[in-house]
């Protein structure tokens, strides 16, 4: 696959500002698949980049974490803790499926 990753050379953004920061470099991603790799902590920052035109987001910091802390109980806490948050905010955002997030939902 030949796309983009967006990353911010692994400092750490707990308001997901580096996830709105991208949004220039996502409205010109002509065509190509975008992961975002940097800042995502929580569900709302998932939301965030898909909302803002990313085709998938990493959370590789986030997991390690967890693996580090409770081991793999860890993992599947902060898995499904995210997955809870962002069904909660396209819940409330009236976007029933990951397809229909879109940027109209995001001010900033």
């Amino acid at each position: 696959m030949i796309g983009k990753l967006l990353e911010n050379g692994n400092q750490n953004f707990s308001d997901g500002s580096c996830v709105v920061g991208a949004r220039g470099c996502l409205s010109r991603r002509n065509g190509e698949p975008i992961l975002i790799d940097t800042g995502i902590t929580r569900g709302t920052d998932v939301f965030k980049a898909l909302a803002l035109g990313a085709n998938g987001v990493l959370v590789v910091r986030t997991v390690m974490a967890g693996l580090a802390a409770e081991e793999m109980e860890g993992v599947r806490k902060i898995l499904c803790g995210t997955n809870e948050e962002l069904r909660r905010v396209m819940s409330l955002t009236g976007s029933p499926d990951i397809q229909s997030v879109d940027h109209r939902v995001i001010w900033c």
